[in-house]
């Protein structure tokens, strides 16, 4: 399953994913961050867990591809 669907991404196509993975993982936290201080919304509120397990499977998704934006993370 993994050769049948990686084989054929390009090299442009596979950095524009990526690209699209890692804005998407910025915009997931500024959410976060803006639903958690400019709008007081409580911590065990639905809405904020929510915000924090998508903005943290973003950040996953990235730390398993090798991708991250502090140096101290890499391996």
């Amino acid at each position: 399953m993994k050769d049948k669907y990686y084989k054929t991404i390009s090299p442009d196509s596979a950095k524009n994913r990526i690209a699209k993975l890692v804005a998407r993982n910025r915009k997931a936290w500024i959410a976060h961050l803006e639903l958690s201080e400019t709008k007081g919304i409580d911590k065990d509120s639905h809405l904020y867990q929510h915000s924090l397990t998508e903005a943290m499977t973003y950040s996953q998704a990235l730390k398993v591809m090798g991708i991250t934006e502090i140096e101290s993370l890499e391996d």
